[in-house]
Formats: structure tokens, C-alpha cells, sequence
């Protein structure tokens, strides 16, 4: 009996592995496929050039901070730290585009951009983000100067008006202190306290 078992139990592992193994090759090539479409995208889209733009745009800031290393120093650093970042990309973006759209979505996308009105949309994206973003600043910066000012005038407000007790209360100090009744009543006051002692 353990003689028909054996040989079962290796006929179930077998189908099993026949089964599984051809399956999670082709969820690898799925998803290898996924990430190129996806990498494809990235690069019809412009999202590519713009990280690589945000990327150097830190690399000249650490090269200021850094002036002792050479450029070979710096080309190195940028291939390295740009291999990195795609790769934190793509395994951050995967899952959430995988849980969105299919690979069949994602080629659709891909072969919009590819079109003639993807590329033109390419285009005109860029250029409208070129054209909005310093007025998106310059209204950021008149609305943060309206914001800080008005603190700035409360804070100024509020000082002038504790100057402005201050200088009264210096005011009445002084007109008090020169004043004969004042003066009088100090006497009187000096006069009793000196003969209570006596």
C-alpha cells in the first residue's frame, strides 16, 4: 500500500508543479509587460522628462553644497541615484496602477500617446504647465504677502497702541509728578509718617 502512495503523492506534486510553474510565468511576463508598458507611458507622457528635470535641478543644489567633487564624481551619483528613484517609482506606481487599470487599459493609453493627438497633448500640456506655473507662483506670492502682511499690520496695531498707553501713561506720570498737589500731598505724607516716629 505505501508502494501506490508514494508514487501518487509524486504524480499530484508533479501535475501540481506543471500547473503552477507555466501560471507564475506568465504573471512574470504579465507584469514584466505591465512595467514596460507602463515605463512607456511615463516617457510618451513627459512624466519621465520631468523627473529627470526635478533630478537635476537637486543635483546642481548638492553640487553647490559639494564644490570639492569632481564632475566623474557627479555623473556617476546621477546614473546610480536616477536608477534608484525609477526603481522606487515603478514599485510604488505598479500596484496602484495594477489595482486601476489592466494591461490592456494601460496599452490604450499608451497608444493615445502615440497618436497624433496624444502627441499633440503632450505638447500643449507641457507648454500650458509652462505658461500657468509662474503665474500660479506669482498668485501664491500675492496671496502669502496678503496673508503675512495683514499679520504684520495686526502685530504693528497692536504696538502702536501699547506705545501709544505708554506714552500717556507717562504722560499723566509726568503732569502728576509736577504737579504742586502732588507734591503737597507727598509732604503731608512725609510730615505724618516723620512725627508718628517721634
Amino acid at each position: 500500500m505505501k508502494n501506490i502512495f508514494l508514487p501518487k503523492v509524486m504524480m499530484c506534486i508533479i501535475a501540481l508543479f506543471t500547473l503552477i510553474l507555466p501560471a507564475s510565468a506568465q504573471n512574470t511576463n504579465a507584469t514584466d509587460e505591465y512595467k514596460e508598458t507602463l515605463k512607456k507611458i511615463m516617457v510618451l507622457s513627459g512624466a519621465s522628462a520631468t523627473t529627470d528635470d526635478f533630478f537635476q535641478k537637486i543635483t546642481s543644489v548638492m553640487k553647490l553644497n559639494a564644490p570639492e567633487k569632481d564632475e566623474a564624481y557627479w555623473n556617476e551619483f546621477s546614473k546610480n541615484w536616477k536608477e534608484k528613484i525609477e526603481s522606487k517609482v515603478f514599485e510604488m506606481y505598479m500596484p496602484v496602477y495594477e489595482k486601476h487599470l489592466t494591461l490592456e487599459e494601460l496599452k490604450a493609453v499608451a497608444a493615445f500617446y502615440e497618436s497624433p493627438v496624444g502627441k499633440k497633448y503632450k505638447e500643449a500640456s507641457l507648454i500650458v504647465m509652462r505658461e500657468t506655473m509662474p503665474l500660479l507662483v506669482k498668485q501664491l506670492q500675492t496671496e502669502t504677502f496678503k496673508v503675512v502682511r495683514s499679520e504684520k499690520s495686526e502685530r504693528a496695531k497692536r504696538g502702536e497702541q501699547r506705545l501709544k498707553e505708554y506714552e500717556q501713561k507717562q504722560k499723566r506720570d509726568k503732569e502728576l509728578y509736577s504737579s504742586p498737589l502732588f507734591l503737597s500731598i507727598i509732604l503731608n505724607i512725609f510730615i505724618s509718617v516723620f512725627y508718628s516716629r517721634n
